[in-house]
C-alpha cells in the first residue's frame, strides 16, 4: 500500500523492525546511531536526534525538496489515485510548470537536431566515436544546440511561448550590442538535466 507512511520512508531509508515501530539512520542529519523511528499505527515518523516528526506528506516533502501539492501529486500517482483539482494554481506554480514544458519542449527540440538532422550529424558521430550509443543518447535525450539560435527560438516560440519565458527559463540571453535573443548553449551537445519527477529542470553543455 503506497499510502502507508512506512512504505514511503522505506524508499528512502532502511528500516529495521522494533517491536510495533521502525528504526533506521535519520535521512535529515548526519549520524551514526539510528534514533530515526517510524510509527505506523500513527502514520508518523520522528527523530529524537534533529526533532525532525511529521507525517507522511512532510516527510516527502522534506525529503524531495517539494511543496504540498508536488507532494501530493506525487503521492497520489504512486498509489495509483487520480486528483481532482479543486482551486487554481498560484502565478508562481503556473509559471514553473510554463517553464517546465518550455524545457521539456527545448530537449526534444536539441534532441532532434542531434538524430535527424544535418547540422547535428558532427555531433552524433563525435558522440559515436566515444563509444557511447544511440540507446543511451536516447535514453538520457541527448542533444545539439545548432549555432544558428533562431532555429530554437522560432520552435519554442511556434509551440506559444513568449520571449519572456526563454529568458525566464535561463537558456537564452540578450545580446548587448544588438539587443538580439541567443541561446546561451548554441553550438554544443547538450545533456538535459532531468529530476526524479522526469522534469527538465536544465541543461548542461
Amino acid at each position: 500500500d503506497a499510502g502507508r507512511v512506512e512504505d514511503v520512508v522505506a524508499e528512502y531509508v532502511t528500516l529495521t523492525k522494533r517491536g510495533a515501530n521502525l528504526t533506521g539512520l535519520c535521512p535529515f542529519h548526519q549520524e551514526k546511531s539510528p534514533s530515526f523511528s517510524v510509527f505506523p499505527s500513527k502514520g508518523i515518523y520522528k527523530c529524537f536526534g534533529c526533532g525532525r516528526g511529521g507525517d507522511i506528506f512532510s516527510f516527502y516533502q522534506e525529503f524531495n525538496r517539494v511543496d504540498f501539492r508536488e507532494a501530493l501529486e506525487d503521492l497520489a500517482k504512486i498509489a495509483g489515485i487520480k486528483l481532482v483539482h479543486s482551486g487554481s494554481f498560484s502565478k508562481e506554480e503556473i509559471k514553473r510548470k510554463n517553464l517546465y514544458n518550455l524545457n521539456l519542449e527545448l530537449a526534444r527540440f536539441y534532441h532532434y537536431i542531434l538524430m535527424a538532422h544535418d547540422v547535428g550529424k558532427e555531433s552524433l558521430k563525435y558522440l559515436e566515436d566515444r563509444g557511447i550509443k544511440r540507446e543511451t543518447i536516447k535514453r538520457f535525450v541527448l542533444g545539439f544546440s545548432p549555432p544558428d539560435s533562431r532555429l530554437a527560438i522560432q520552435y519554442l516560440t511556434k509551440k506559444g511561448f513568449k520571449i519572456e519565458d526563454l529568458f525566464d527559463s535561463g537558456s537564452f540571453g540578450k545580446s548587448q550590442y544588438k539587443s538580439n535573443i541567443y541561446d546561451r548553449f548554441s553550438g554544443r551537445i547538450i545533456f538535459p538535466q532531468i529530476d526524479f519527477r522526469e522534469r527538465v529542470v536544465g541543461f548542461a553543455g
